[in-house]
């Protein structure tokens, strides 16, 4: 990490710096009373955790030492379930390796792709042979139902996208 004082401004570029920074801020110029505000506010903390430790069954102090229980997990809130569903309703129904080509060709992310020798990646099909690297082997992708129909697992859509056939993987494979 370093000695964070590094990155500091010099004095004379602080000093002109220093009206605008302390306004965005919020601060004065003399630091006394913030620094007290916050000193009050931690003794204050510090006083509330001593004033809870005989009843905290999950706390001890041993040989001057701290020592903490294990949280076990938190309940699920009731509205979980109701809000997970609400969630998976609005997604739409596709499969993963659909998804991953489509923002392939969205980010246009496979051209981040080199070649080691530097050369350009300039082979036929490429998006399609690193989005199939990027395809868990076997990953267990349902088929669903499809609005539209194509002839084979690579055939390009009306649109000109690359889709796959439903039960096909991108390397060809069932899964």
């Amino acid at each position: 990490m370093g000695d964070p004082r590094a990155k500091l401004l010099a004095r004379d570029r602080w000093e002109s710096a220093q009206p605008t920074v302390l306004t965005a801020l919020g601060l004065d110029a003399e630091p006394a009373a913030h620094l007290s505000e916050l000193a009050a506010a931690l003794h204050g903390a510090y006083h509330q955790v001593v004033a809870g430790l005989p009843t905290n069954t999950a706390v001890s102090v041993k040989d001057g030492k701290l020592s903490l229980d294990r949280l076990g997990p938190a309940a699920e809130p009731k509205l979980m379930p109701a809000l997970l569903q609400l969630a998976n309703n609005m997604l739409p129904k596709v499969e993963f390796p659909e998804l991953l080509l489509e923002v392939a060709d969205l980010t246009g992310m496979t051209s981040a792709f080199a070649l080691i020798s530097g050369a350009d990646p300039s082979m036929e099909e490429f998006e399609l042979s690193v989005c199939a690297l990027l395809n868990p082997v076997g990953s267990p992708i349902p088929a669903r139902p499809r609005q539209r129909t194509h002839l084979s697992a690579h055939a390009p859509s009306p649109g000109g996208q690359r889709v796959l056939q439903p039960g096909r993987s991108l390397l060809g494979r069932p899964f």
